[in-house]
């Protein structure tokens, strides 16, 4: 599996995005809990 470099490159940009997105909808959630305060 790690003898071929595009793999391994394209597994860690995928587990990058993953967590990007993952933060992302946790600031999603904090900014809707701060509009239904106001």
């Amino acid at each position: 599996m790690y003898d071929n470099p595009f793999l391994v490159v394209f597994l860690c940009f995928y587990l990058f995005e993953r967590a990007d997105l993952r933060w992302q909808y946790k600031d999603l959630l904090n900014t809707h809990k701060l509009m239904k305060r106001e």
